[in-house]
């Protein structure tokens, strides 16, 4: 085991499949995790900021810097740290934002896309030309509808634009290359949750593997997990391992609410799916300083691609955004906490153990 894994913790999970109603579906309950590993993080690029989202295009790292006062997006080596470009300037001339929002990055097209909140359009940078221009244009604009505004979240897949249904929870609405609907995901029948459309505690977030045909939906203030079919109606959901009820975050507020899965998305390789837990409120009192401060997870959950639950990650910095480096066995991510906040945590050994676990079963 190398030295960043300082702990390995091995019990037996609690797991059961149960039908649920409705279509194609079944549900995975569970207590513990089969795996429990804490981690200690290596340093990799200084930033100055309160949080940033992260994406890996081969061997950069784009870096979405929301907070930044000159430019909103940087690309680095994802290896050295070293800073190959910087662009999207904050401003209000052409080709610029006063305002960035989320970036999701298409595979299939290879276009990194940014939301533009003040006027609620996608802008589209090409990977392969970014790198070569001096003076770095939008290759493409999409004018996203009224309705959808501000878009907080959305993913894209050749061209196709999936943003959370309006209500939260885990349907979809589906956008064309223009940005017009084209088709709708329904909503899945968690009976607990059909009171709760359109409130805060039915917000979510998503992440979409197109070569599994599968999305992944977190939800935030419930230990709750979809996987579900990209086009079809099978799903399942994953419960647990705190089991948070309906009638208890209802009465909460953000001091003793406990949050489940957030701030990011989650994330997905060709075996596991990773998904960044708190557990705890999200604001603390610090009673020293007589201030609320914000408290982020310090957990991911990995679970297998047919919702069983797998290890638990215990990490030792608080995580605003994460990615996973398949070909590098680590995990990149914005530790909230740490002096140089992108840090790399290696992953190699743990998943070859799992890797074994899973071909034994």
């Amino acid at each position: 085991m190398k030295p960043s894994v300082l702990l390995r913790i091995v019990w037996v999970a609690c797991v059961y499949l149960t039908g649920c109603s409705g279509r194609d579906a079944s549900v995975v309950r569970f207590n513990k995790f089969p795996f429990e590993y804490s981690l200690q993080s290596k340093p990799l690029i200084r930033l100055y900021a309160y949080g940033a989202g992260m994406e890996l295009y081969d061997s950069l790292l784009v870096v979405c810097n929301t907070y930044d006062q000159e430019y909103f997006i940087r690309i680095y080596n994802k290896n050295t740290g070293e800073l190959y470009k910087k662009f999207l300037k904050r401003g209000k001339g052409p080709f610029e934002m006063p305002y960035c929002g989320r970036i999701s990055l298409d595979l299939k097209t290879r276009n990194l896309w940014v939301a533009n909140y003040r006027k609620n359009e996608l802008w589209a940078y090409h990977m392969d030309s970014l790198m070569k221009k001096d003076k770095v244009i939008p290759c493409g604009v999409v004018q996203l509808p009224t309705k959808f505004y501000p878009v907080m979240e959305f993913h894209c897949y050749d061209s196709m634009f999936y943003l959370p249904d309006l209500g939260g929870g885990a349907g979809f609405i589906v956008l064309n290359g223009e940005g017009e609907e084209t088709w709708h995901i329904d909503q899945i029948g968690i009976p607990e949750h059909r009171t709760l459309a359109g409130t805060e505690l039915n917000h979510t977030l998503s992440s979409i593997h197109p070569e599994k045909n599968k999305i992944i939906t977190t939800y935030r203030y419930f230990d709750k997990l979809v996987i579900r079919d990209l086009q079809g109606d099978s799903y399942r959901v994953i419960i647990g391992p705190h089991h948070l009820e309906k009638d208890e975050q209802l009465k909460g507020d953000n001091l003793t609410r406990k949050e489940a899965y957030f701030p990011y998305y989650p994330r997905t390789d060709d075996h596991f799916i990773y998904a960044e837990y708190n557990g705890f409120p999200n604001q603390i009192m610090d009673e020293t300083l007589g201030i609320i401060r914000a408290n982020y997870g310090r957990i991911i959950h990995m679970f297998a691609w047919n919702g069983e639950p797998v290890a638990r990650l215990n990490m030792d910095h608080q995580l605003i955004s994460f990615v996973i480096d398949s070909p590098g066995n680590r995990i990149i991510a914005f530790a909230a906490d740490a002096d140089i906040h992108i840090v790399t945590y290696d992953i190699g050994e743990i998943l070859k153990e799992l890797k074994q676990n899973l071909s034994n079963e």
